[in-house]
């Protein structure tokens, strides 16, 4: 009988270790699958994060290009406007001369 209650005692104990093991185990393997869903959350901010960047960059290069067209159309206005009041000025000279 003795025997038996030391078995069963050893038994006990070793299927408490194994549990213990096996809790540790399970208490890892949380701690790991949180640690890669927040690993995966942070890839995803960065993701965000570099498409925010590229449609800033995208927005600053279409503004640029819209300033650009802008300057564009100044210069021709202004190049316009000089040209026309040369020619007024050369065309009044010619009919001054023309008429004297």
């Amino acid at each position: 009988v003795y025997l038996v209650l030391v078995t069963y005692g050893v038994v006990v104990d070793v299927a408490v270790l194994v549990m213990r093991f096996v809790g540790k185990i399970s208490v890892l393997n949380r701690m790991l699958g949180e640690a890669e869903r927040e690993r995966e959350r942070e890839e995803e901010r960065k993701r965000e994060k570099e498409k925010a960047i590229q449609r800033a960059k995208e927005v600053t290069e279409m503004r640029e290009r819209q300033r650009e067209q802008k300057i564009r159309e100044n210069h021709q206005t202004i190049n316009q406007s000089i040209n026309q009041s040369i020619n007024q000025s050369i065309n009044q000279s010619i009919n001054q001369s023309i008429n004297q």
